[in-house]
């Protein structure tokens, strides 16, 4: 009875699957830190960004910048 009375909870939750995240699995099922930012048009956003196996990481985020405002 406890186990249904959860299957009934979970039955009711809304789950979104964002699939933009998966590529991780291919190598661990560790879940990485994954944030969307949306920001202003701006000639120079003020991040440095770097490319390691396919991946995007920031790196530093500029003084003053749109970025560090966000």
């Amino acid at each position: 009875e406890p186990f249904l009375s959860l299957l009934l909870v979970v039955t009711e939750m809304d789950f979104s699957l964002d699939l933009q995240n998966c590529s991780f699995l291919d190598e661990s099922w560790l879940l990485p830190v994954c944030i969307t930012y949306e920001t202003v048009p701006c000639q120079a956003l003020g991040m440095v960004l770097r490319y390691v196996d396919g991946r995007v990481f920031v790196t530093k985020v500029l003084p003053e910048s749109q970025a560090e405002v966000d």
